[in-house]
């Protein structure tokens, strides 16, 4: 997980890639734990308006605006569920 300017860029594996690109799947979620390792706080994730998706294997790239957050379980061991 990256942050420039205003986007949060994730990696996403070509299955998944592929149902997010299309609009099937217009969400992504996170562990928090794993944000925390990336550097950043929920604030920072939270203060972002687009989100970057990158498929592992090709390198393609689309971007999305987000439209919202949810946070799922507790701020301990919980996820965030971005949306798109």
């Amino acid at each position: 997980m990256e942050i420039k300017n205003d986007t949060l860029y994730v990696k996403s594996t070509p299955e998944n890639y592929k149902k997010e690109e299309s609009g099937k799947k217009r969400n992504t979620i996170r562990k928090l734990s794993s944000i925390e390792k990336d550097g950043y706080d929920l604030e920072e994730i939270e203060d972002q308006h687009f989100i970057g998706i990158t498929n592992t294997v090709t390198g393609e790239l689309f971007v999305r605006e987000i439209t919202d957050f949810t946070i799922v379980g507790d701020l301990v061991s919980g996820y965030i569920l971005i949306s798109w």
